[in-house]
């Protein structure tokens, strides 16, 4: 009898989280709520093209401009890029979807040293799955995805948990909120920005020019880039070239056209890069996989008006990006993709 009141406690408890959970979401931080709600996207059965990648994509790319390109309707494309993206997260959408779309014959994906290396985002890319992801059987039976997700015995006894009380995957946002003593502001702008990346996903699958609460964001021209931070991207990890590796081999087996794209970062971080020379261990791999694909760090965005932040184009860089991709991908008279 005790333990059916423990159980009944339990799981009553476990039904008020998750009815109350999209009341506390609001309170999140950028990359929680877009991985909260892009759980809700709509999935487009006649989808030709899958869209995947991180928030550099979301920024810079919207299905729109793809429809355009590829002379095609909305509703055949999928759009499914996250922020913090990392290849175990590329390679778990793709699993999701390809299940769901039998028409898929392309995909967009963007790469980036931030992509190969151990770095800040591939922490925060495994605590958003954790907080937020769907768990699938793939992530257990799937031998990258479990070693990147479940390293041990621990990960998955908490993702459970998260999944059965909710309420936990808000420690770290909370936190956050605690030591700034729930200042009105701050809450007041994340409720809006959960309403615009609701609205988003909602309306236009998910593309948003980055934490642009309708103010254009513009970096600013004399933003400094803290010296030599891109020598993170140095730290190469194994797990994430592995993975790489696979996916492009699932695509070509699939016979799937893989539109792959280095999208620029802002002038300030790409001089870093190029001093650091942390974009020559991707050229390297990329080289070393025979993979060709589009560099345009070099076409036209040298000038920070067209970046909301150091890594995501704004309204103005995607204006760019329309016309400069739109060429290089059809033109047989423009350049052919950068191929090592």
């Amino acid at each position: 009898m005790k333990i059916r009141y423990i159980f009944g406690c339990l799981m009553l408890i476990s039904f008020s989280m998750h009815l109350t959970m999209e009341f506390l979401i609001a309170f999140c931080e950028t990359s929680s709520l877009y991985w909260y709600h892009s759980k809700t996207r709509e999935l487009n059965p006649d989808s030709e093209i899958l869209v995947l990648g991180d928030s550099q994509i979301i920024s810079g790319i919207t299905p729109e401009m793809i429809s355009g390109w590829e002379k095609i309707t909305l509703s055949q494309i999928q759009y499914a890029p996250r922020p913090s993206e990392q290849p175990e997260g590329i390679l778990d959408e793709y699993l999701f979807y390809i299940s769901k779309l039998s028409k898929v014959k392309k995909i967009y994906v963007n790469i980036s040293p931030i992509s190969l290396s151990k770095n800040t985002v591939t922490d925060a890319h495994k605590q958003l799955f954790t907080s937020f992801g769907v768990l699938r059987s793939e992530h257990i039976t799937n031998e990258y995805l479990r070693k990147s997700y479940f390293a041990n015995g621990y990960d998955f006894f908490w993702k459970l948990t998260i999944q059965i009380f909710p309420f936990f995957a808000l420690n770290p946002n909370f936190s956050k909120l605690a030591q700034t003593g729930f200042e009105k502001n701050l809450l007041e702008a994340r409720k809006l920005e959960n309403q615009i990346i609701k609205t988003k996903i909602s309306e236009d699958g998910g593309s948003w020019v980055w934490r642009d609460k309708g103010n254009f964001p513009v970096l600013a021209e004399d933003s400094k880039q803290l010296e030599n931070s891109t020598t993170v991207f140095l730290n190469q990890r194994n797990q994430s070239q592995k993975i790489w590796k696979d996916c492009f081999r699932l695509w070509k087996e699939k016979g799937i056209t893989v539109v792959l794209l280095r999208l620029p970062f802002s002038p300030q971080m790409e001089a870093d890069i190029v001093k650091t020379k942390s974009n020559l261990p991707l050229e390297r791999f990329l080289e070393s996989e025979g993979l060709s694909y589009f560099d345009l760090r070099e076409d036209g965005f040298e000038d920070s008006k067209f970046f909301a932040d150091f890594t995501h184009l704004n309204q103005t860089g995607r204006s760019v990006l329309l016309n400069k991709l739109g060429i290089r991908l059809f033109d047989k008279a423009s350049p052919t993709p950068k191929s090592m």
